[in-house]
């Protein structure tokens, strides 16, 4: 009877060991937004995953990446190793598999999927740029409006179009996996609904939003271009305009006072410069007399006008620096063609020229000398002699306060 006693109370005390125990495992995570919630050091840990959704983007050509929607969100997911998978947009799936962190938002790695039937593609979230630019809406299926700033063809994006659209305040790239949906008219203000990607730094900080929109998917042209594009002076640019065509093409005609290959050109027109962005076309030489067709954008200081044609007219006379006497009375000119007086201060050579440090009687600014492709050779000047230096015009946004 003794041992008997003995036997029951060591089994009573066979409990106590489980205190050391290993916890249990995290459950899996069943939802998107789950999976979207995790910070990278969970989704590095590989917990399981097991979500049924909707296929927003499927694989392009038997790939193995695609995008799936629950009623909570969407998330990106790829094929364990070589996978390929065959899914079409709308197919119902099952997919077991184990979060992963990627270099900008977490995912999900698949390694088993099952499709069961077809599925209601949910209705995207109407974003801004402003909100997209935040980072939020990485693989989510969104719908945005704006002008169709630039349209051409790109053999690199799965053959398909990449346009530019110009939308609240910045400029969005949409990729086209339907070739032809990409044909969009320039000047044509579109809504569109896509699936948000993000090009991202090596640290994982956003640089641009990218929207991808799936075949088969409408665009939706709420006006056409304007049947006219209107002319425009330089100096009423961005101004207020009773024909209802703000953020659309302009004209504007003048004389090329400056080339910058890569960059642009600027022009000057009764006295106002400006600055065009025309990083492709042929050299413009100063004098030139040129119509400029372009977008309207908010520059450092003044308008510019971005994604511009030209078309030449005339060869003319090159127009003269304007001479100004203090960097103060320059700002009135920016875009212009100055000339002033100054000490320099410093020279530091950077590619493709020079960075020169000048100070006036109202503090001290930068120039950029660029180099002599002809010579090969810089000037040179000592520090601290007096100097004429000509060239743009290029002032800051004033600081609030």
């Amino acid at each position: 009877m003794i041992s008997k006693y003995l036997l029951v109370g060591l089994f009573t005390f066979a409990s106590v060991p489980r205190l050391c125990a290993a916890e249990d495992p995290p459950a899996r995570i069943r939802r998107a937004a789950a999976v979207r919630l995790l910070d990278e050091a969970a989704a590095k840990s590989h917990r399981a995953v097991g979500l049924r959704g909707v296929v927003l983007l499927p694989p392009v050509q038997r790939g193995h990446s695609f995008v799936i929607a629950d009623d909570s969100a969407a998330v990106y997911c790829e094929s364990a190793g070589e996978q390929r998978i065959d899914l079409k947009r709308g197919d119902l799936i099952e997919i077991t598999g184990r979060s992963e962190q990627g270099g900008f938002a977490p995912y999900v790695v698949v390694d088993s999927f099952k499709v069961g039937g077809s599925g209601a593609i949910p209705a995207p979230v109407a974003v801004n740029f402003e909100q997209l630019v935040s980072g939020s809406y990485d693989s989510q299926w969104v719908e945005v409006a704006g002008i169709v700033s630039r349209s051409e063809r790109r053999e690199n994006y799965s053959k398909g179009w990449l346009i530019e659209l110009a939308t609240g305040g910045g400029r969005l790239k949409i990729q086209f996996r339907d070739p032809d949906a990409g044909r969009q008219p320039v000047d044509a203000e579109i809504r569109l609904a896509g699936i948000c990607f993000y090009q991202f730094s090596k640290s994982g900080q956003v640089i641009n939003p990218l929207l991808v929109l799936p075949a088969g998917v409408p665009v939706a042209v709420l006006r056409p271009p304007p049947t006219a594009v209107p002319f425009r002076r330089v100096d009423r640019l961005m101004s207020f305009a009773s024909d209802g065509l703000f953020g659309h093409r302009v004209r504007v005609s003048g004389v090329v006072t400056h080339h910058l290959t890569g960059e642009g050109f600027w022009l000057e027109q009764n006295g106002r410069g400006l600055r065009v962005v025309y990083r492709q076309g042929p050299a413009l030489a100063p004098g030139e007399v040129v119509e400029v067709t372009g977008f309207p954008v908010q520059g450092g200081y003044s308008p510019e006008l971005e994604d511009a044609t030209v078309q030449r007219l005339s060869q003319g006379v090159p127009a003269p620096p304007r001479e100004v006497k203090s960097t103060a009375e320059a700002i009135d000119h920016d875009a212009g063609l100055i000339r002033l007086n100054a000490t320099l201060i410093e020279q530091i050579r950077i590619p493709l020229g020079l960075r020169l440090v000048l100070r006036d009687a109202h503090g001290e600014f930068a120039a950029r000398l660029a180099e002599d492709g002809r010579s090969g050779t810089m000037p040179v000047c000592e520090t601290g002699s007096e100097v004429r230096v000509t060239g743009i015009c290029q002032a800051s946004k004033p600081l609030a306060g």
